[in-house]
């Protein structure tokens, strides 16, 4: 008897599952009541408006060439990956890294400068300072420094360059006067050889020749000579012109403008 009780529930439950399945009853529509649609209303198209674009406006990518990729770079530096959050900017920050450690070995050595320098150091401000500062201040004494010594060493290269010039004009001049002079000596050896009573005259007119040529070789000399000391005064002047920025600087510091101290402050200002 129990096991009949059990096979009737289990067709009861076959039934009403055949019954579910076959959807709902005769006169009863599938689906949402005809009013209600799918979608957006009719008055409503997916995507954005007709003047709205997809991307970046114009404007914002002008400035990339054409054929340039957007967004992340499918190649990431070595070392990174997505999902470490390093990209393209982890080479940056490295770079912007050295360069701040370069820039500051430079302060560094700018400093060990300075402490040579003791109160000239103000010889590293920036050229705006330089223009604008005080001439009773250490920086004004400083762009006095650098426009009297840039002044001084072009005017010292223009008279080395025309010392060096003279120079070369006077050893040439030299060798040509000790040349003429060898042939006044040849010339009057060979008037001294005649015989007495021999005829003179083509002798005696090479000799003159000669002389000439030597009178002429040593008036050349004297004008470069002249030339030369000229060069060597202006050289002189031009020293001495360095000399006495050198001393105007020396007395505002308060430590001795040593060698090394005029080496370090002239480079600073790439006076060298």
């Amino acid at each position: 008897m129990k096991s009949i009780h059990v096979l009737m529930a289990a067709t009861a439950v076959l039934a009403v599952a055949g019954s579910a399945a076959a959807g709902p009853p005769a006169g009863v529509p599938a689906g949402p009541p005809p009013s209600v649609t799918f979608g957006p209303p009719p008055g409503v198209t997916t995507g954005p408006p007709p003047g709205v674009t997809f991307g970046p406006p114009p404007s914002a990518v002008s400035h990339i060439p054409a054929g340039a990729p957007l967004g992340q770079p499918s190649v990431l530096p070595q070392g990174s990956s997505a999902s470490s959050g390093q990209t393209i900017g982890g080479g940056v920050s490295a770079s912007a890294r050295a360069n701040a450690n370069a820039h500051t070995a430079n302060d560094s050595a700018v400093a060990d400068a300075a402490n040579i320098l003791g109160n000239l150091n103000a010889a590293h401000a920036s050229p705006t300072a330089l223009n604008h500062a005080s001439s009773k201040s250490i920086v004004g004494a400083i762009a006095k420094y650098k426009t009297a010594m840039g002044t001084a060493l072009t005017d010292k290269a223009t008279a080395q360059t025309a010392v060096n010039t003279a120079q070369a004009a006077v050893n040439t001049d030299q060798a040509a006067v000790n040349s003429a002079q060898a042939a006044v000596d040849a010339a009057q050896a060979a008037l001294d050889a005649l015989p007495a009573g021999s005829d003179t005259t083509a002798a005696q007119a090479t000799l003159d020749a000669a002389n000439a040529q030597l009178a002429a070789a040593q008036t050349q000399l004297t004008a470069d000579q002249t030339q030369l000391a000229s060069a060597q005064a202006q050289l002189a002047a031009a020293q001495a012109e360095i000399d006495a920025a050198r001393a105007d600087l020396a007395s505002v510091s308060n430590k001795e403008l040593t060698t090394a101290a005029i080496a370090k402050i002239d480079t600073l200002l790439k006076l060298n």
